[in-house]
């Protein structure tokens, strides 16, 4: 049985990002449709069981917290 694979995916110029439920719809987004840069795209798997947390400021940058899903 076909199972997706979640995928986090940032930009790390603009810090644009969005989270794929299915890993094999990614090629939507060749390149940041924010500031259309195709070389700066940096993707994350997330496994079924974890989730994650995305905060962003001007002082620290991006910061992302992946946990495990609690059951």
């Amino acid at each position: 049985m076909y199972k997706p694979q979640s995928v986090f995916v940032l930009c790390d110029k603009c810090h644009w990002c969005v989270t794929w439920l299915d890993k094999t719809k990614m090629s939507a987004y060749d390149k940041c449709p924010q500031c259309t840069d195709s070389e700066m795209l940096s993707s994350f798997p997330i496994l079924p069981d974890e989730s994650f947390t995305f905060d962003y400021s001007k002082k620290k940058g991006v910061e992302l917290d992946f946990k495990r899903r609690k059951k």
